[in-house]
């Protein structure tokens, strides 16, 4: 495929890194300030198998492109003609930046690696412990989704029922921030003391819970 133009090479839709706000952002200041700092590696297609973030700021920026074609048998290095690292500091400020933005602007599509690493091998990418944390990760952001959906289930069917038994004026929300351990827990406890005290909304289960244990 000939490659004429920026706008001619295409991202990875399968790209396991997402991506963050920040990363974005300092990846166009350093783009626009002080150049481009490393090549980016695309298939015979001209598809970004690294550099897909660099791509999205480049082409914004309507950046030029040199192609070099390889087999991958040689290094392809980038001379900045116009930087000196022993004397000018914006060549020290390009080193930091490459290695800080990969780092800010790196956010796993962690579905999306696991779908990976089912066709390839890991080769010491992630040790056994730090796949189990992947697919904890997973699991976590796929019980707030659900816990997220439960709070408002819940939170609905307690307005209209306050709503309907029109509360006293002193009663006051109430707000606190838990761990994922201690939500579960709760919405369990919650739930039982429903079952057990044949109550309907969020506020009398927890009054309940209360009772129980101050009587306990």
């Amino acid at each position: 495929m000939k490659i004429n133009s920026i706008q001619d090479l295409k991202p990875d839709q399968n790209n396991a890194n997402k991506g963050t706000i920040r990363g974005r952002q300092l990846l166009e200041k350093s783009l626009s300030r002080l150049g481009a700092g490393r090549s980016i590696v695309c298939d015979k297609h001209g598809t970004v198998i690294g550099g897909n973030k660099t791509l999205e700021q480049a082409q914004k920026l309507r950046l030029e492109i040199e192609v070099i074609h390889t087999q991958g048998d040689k290094l392809v290095a980038v001379i900045r003609d116009d930087l000196d690292l022993e004397t000018d500091p914006r060549a020290r400020e390009l080193a930091l930046a490459d290695n800080r933005i990969a780092e800010l602007d790196l956010d796993w599509d962690v579905e999306q690696v696991l779908q990976d690493l089912d066709q390839i091998s890991s080769e010491g990418l992630w040790t056994e412990a730090e796949l189990e944390r992947l697919q904890d990760s997973l699991d976590l952001a796929a019980f707030e989704e659900i816990a997220a959906g439960n709070e408002l289930d819940e939170l609905d069917n307690d307005t209209e029922k306050t709503a309907s038994s029109k509360p006293s004026s002193d009663m006051l929300p109430f707000n606190c921030l838990l761990s994922q351990q201690q939500r579960e827990r709760l919405f369990q406890a919650i739930n039982q003391a429903k079952s057990k005290h044949g109550l309907e909304t969020t506020a009398e289960a927890l009054d309940a819970i209360a009772q129980d244990y101050l009587n306990a």
